[in-house]
């Protein structure tokens, strides 16, 4: 099993949508939202502010 991912910016918040790969067929598995963090070193770090959350999910055979 492969898993790719898209991630959508908006403001300081990026949605990170997962989903699994089976061949050409795509699955949702979930989706979280990552927000991104600037500390005192001026370093990029990336915080996952909830746990995946499986999204409605279609079958695929």
């Amino acid at each position: 099993m492969s898993v790719s991912h898209k991630i959508y910016r908006t403001t300081n918040t990026l949605l990170l949508l997962v989903k699994e790969v089976k061949g050409e067929s795509y699955k949702w598995i979930g989706e979280c939202i990552v927000e991104i963090i600037t500390d005192p070193a001026i370093e990029m770090h990336l915080r996952i502010d909830k746990t995946i959350v499986p999204a409605e999910t279609q079958k695929v055979d």
